[in-house]
């Protein structure tokens, strides 16, 4: 449910978050253009899951982490962790690179997701979207979104705290 919104909203454009400390304004923007995603020599799509471990996401989520697993299609793909007994319950962290890998296509999403806030200290440029506990970060011409995706969570700040060390330390290892 949470996902379909996400999958709905990022279709159009790419997305990434951050920290409250580091918000600041979006900046005007040009339509996407699109890179295709290719990550090895032989063309093959990057492989998400070797941007965390499950102690990383377990050091930011507290709880149970399971090896991350590969649902993603070869046009966003995705690594998914199920996390159970974490300090927001049961849920899992999806790391993913959005289908449209461009600066221009990031800013464009940045500007037209209600509710996106910039984040200052990921990558070369970032954005966290609330609503959706989502942070994408721009790296040069590429992007991933990494994003919580639990129930009710009773302390979003504490949500988008446990998503911005993740993507940090995916940041590190992009």
């Amino acid at each position: 449910m949470i996902r379909g919104s996400l999958v709905g909203l990022l279709a159009a454009a790419v997305t990434l978050a951050a920290c409250s400390s580091g918000h600041v304004d979006n900046p005007a923007v040009s339509a996407p253009q699109s890179v295709p995603i290719t990550g090895t020599a032989s063309g093959e799509p990057p492989n998400a899951c070797s941007l965390l471990t499950p102690a990383q996401i377990k050091a930011a989520f507290g709880g149970t982490v399971s090896t991350g697993a590969r649902p993603g299609s070869a046009t966003r793909p995705e690594c998914d962790w199920a996390v159970a007994g974490s300090k927001f319950g049961t849920g899992k962290v999806v790391l993913y690179y959005p289908s449209v890998q461009s600066s221009a296509a990031f800013h464009a999403a940045e500007a037209g997701l209600p509710g996106a806030q910039r984040v200052v200290e990921l990558g070369t440029a970032a954005y966290y979207l609330p609503s959706l506990a989502a942070m994408t970060v721009l790296v040069g011409e590429r992007q991933f979104t990494v994003q919580g995706v639990f129930g009710s969570t009773p302390d979003p700040v504490a949500l988008e705290d446990a998503v911005m060390a993740v993507a940090r330390n995916a940041d590190a290892t992009y």
